[in-house]
C-alpha cells in the first residue's frame, strides 16, 4: 500500500468578509482623523472654544449631525447658516486659482 501525503487545504477565504473587515479598518481610520482634527481645531481656540458643528455621511450618503452652539454668540437658529459659510470658504480656498492671462 502506498502512502500518500495530504496537503493541508487553505483556508477558504470570503470575499464579502474581506471586503467587511476593510470598511471597518477604513472607518476605524477615518474616525481617528475626524477626531484629531476636531482636537486641533479645539486647541487653535484655546479657551475661547465655545461650539462645534460635526456632520458625518455613511457609505450610502445618509447624514448625522451634532452641533453645541451655547457658549457662542450664535442663536441655534442662526448656526446652519454660519456653518454653512465657514465651509463655502474652506472650500473655496481650497481649489486651485483659475489662471488669468
Amino acid at each position: 500500500m502506498r502512502e500518500t501525503l495530504k496537503r493541508p487545504q487553505p483556508k477558504s477565504v470570503r470575499l464579502q468578509e474581506v471586503a467587511e473587515n476593510h470598511r471597518h479598518i477604513q472607518a476605524r481610520a477615518l474616525r481617528a482623523d475626524a477626531h484629531q482634527a476636531l482636537s486641533e481645531l479645539a486647541h487653535e481656540f484655546g479657551p475661547d472654544f465655545g461650539g462645534y458643528s460635526l456632520t458625518v455621511f455613511n457609505r450610502r450618503g445618509c447624514v448625522l449631525s451634532a452641533f453645541n452652539c451655547a457658549q457662542t454668540p450664535f442663536d441655534r437658529r442662526e448656526f446652519p447658516g454660519r456653518v454653512h459659510s465657514a465651509l463655502n470658504q474652506m472650500i473655496a480656498a481650497s481649489l486651485p486659482k483659475p489662471n488669468v492671462e
